[in-house]
């Protein structure tokens, strides 16, 4: 198991964080409206996002550095369109151009780029595609370029042996923000059905199970769900909680073969209490789900907050949202919370490193990150009271905060560094897990037919 964060690392996390989530940044994101029907009770805002390049034609003297940003959040739309904006306003030999990409996209994305000799200077990462571009030979390390901004970030993000960015000790990645996964729950909807959210902190699988099956009232109401239509979410966000909560690092983590059984049975012991709709459910159709009172736990990260604050401010409040661990498996004797960070990477074959070194300076200096509205900050002395001050929730947002300062001071915080090729990996493992669910396989079935076809592919670390 990877290297978990010292009790001491987490104090000093708890001191100088702030939370609030990570996802992405385009001027001409197109949102449509529509109702859908999802086991008729839904209605479904739904984001379309193309690939957008905001083209900037250069001028003698001018350097361009295009910048691959990826997400869909509306609030780090803003932060973005901001900050960029900001920097070209008062960089006349330094302009970005900037590109939004999804988070499905980015990869193939930068492949072709690279490949056309067209590459990007720097871009946004997650676990899994900085430590793809790594294993790629494709990134240029930071040490040299941002000293003084690595120098700053917190503890565990600076230990080797848990931190997600870095790599031959080399720093790869400059993070603009600290993403923790939990549990986040419909406390106004398990207070109905006799369930007190301050008293399910230290809770296990088989009370999970327990409460699911409280909340469940087909057709319209369910314990939770997978995103089956987007295997990213299936595999990143929907049930990572079963195998870390159980001891194993990842999905790709087939070393111990009962605790990985465990943690699927646990996924087919959940299966009815989800709605049918989720077989072609997409990361959107989750948040709607949550929203409209369709599901009650929902697996996420804390990012959450900005993902429906602006959409569902009375649900993204402290009288009806809780958050709480991934409830302790068998293998384990604690509840645990996954931590990783989300940031940017700069391109060895950029043609423009010092520019996009500026860039890196300007968006990842601490008064643009303590704006970032997503997530906790990676730096050290940057206070919850300055992450309130500046947010625009303000004192909305302190709950969020110190309900994740909770988790942090009351479970077992492990790192979560991501799996290559993850593209492949998560269609395999949403193929597999969907069988499951259809009843065509089981869980040990699902066991062989995941070791078999993910092992041959892995890129070892």
């Amino acid at each position: 198991m990877r290297a978990k964060w010292s009790a001491v690392l987490v104090l000093v996390m708890i001191t100088s964080l702030i939370v609030t989530a990570c996802a992405p940044a385009t001027p001409e994101t197109v949102v449509q409206k529509e109702t859908v029907v999802v086991e008729k009770e839904v209605e479904k805002e739904v984001e379309v996002t193309r690939e957008v390049q905001v083209e900037v034609t250069p001028e003698p003297g001018v350097t361009n550095v295009v910048y691959l940003s990826a997400g869909t959040a509306e609030v780090e739309q803003d932060w973005n369109e901001k900050w960029v904006q900001e920097f070209n306003n008062t960089h006349e030999d330094i302009q970005i151009q900037y590109e939004l990409v999804s988070w499905s996209d980015l990869l193939p994305k930068t492949a072709a780029m690279v490949a056309a000799g067209t590459p990007p200077d720097i871009a946004w990462y997650a676990p899994s595609q900085i430590l793809e571009w790594y294993e790629g030979g494709l990134l240029e390390p930071l040490d040299d370029y941002l000293p003084e901004q690595i120098e700053e970030l917190l503890p565990p993000i600076k230990d080797p042996a848990a931190s997600d960015i870095i790599y031959d000790g080399n720093y790869y990645g400059l993070p603009f923000c600290l993403a923790g996964r939990a549990y986040v729950v419909r406390k106004d909807i398990l207070a109905e059905a006799g369930y007190d959210t301050d008293e399910l902190g230290n809770w296990d699988w088989q009370e999970f199970k327990e409460v699911a099956a409280a909340v469940t009232e087909p057709p319209n109401q369910y314990g939770t769900g997978i995103a089956f239509g987007e295997p990213r979410i299936t595999a990143g966000y929907a049930t990572p909680a079963y195998f870390l909560s159980n001891g194993l690092e990842d999905l790709t983590d087939f070393e111990d073969r009962e605790a990985y059984i465990e943690s699927l049975q646990m996924i087919d012991d959940l299966f009815p209490y989800t709605p049918e709709a989720q077989v072609s459910w997409k990361h959107a159709d989750t948040l709607t789900a949550y929203m409209n009172g369709v599901t009650m736990l929902h697996s996420t990260g804390s990012f959450f907050y900005g993902d429906i604050k602006r959409q569902a401010p009375d649900i993204m409040s402290d009288e009806k949202t809780a958050v709480l661990p991934f409830p302790q498996g068998p293998q384990m004797d604690k509840p645990v919370v996954p931590w990783y960070t989300v940031g940017w990477v700069m391109f060895k074959a950029s043609r423009n490193k010092e520019a996009a070194a500026e860039v890196l300076k300007f968006l990842g200096s601490k008064e643009a990150v303590n704006e970032w509205p997503m997530n906790m900050v990676p730096y050290e002395g940057i206070t919850l009271e300055d992450r309130i001050r500046v947010s625009e929730f303000g004192e909305d947002l302190r709950w969020w905060l110190e309900d994740w300062h909770w988790l942090l001071d009351n479970t077992t915080p492990v790192s979560r560094p991501g799996y290559a090729p993850a593209t492949e990996i998560n269609k395999i493992f949403n193929e597999e897990l969907l069988l499951m669910y259809q009843e065509k396989s089981d869980p040990e079935t699902c066991y062989e037919n995941l070791k078999e076809r993910i092992e041959p592919i892995l890129i070892a670390e």
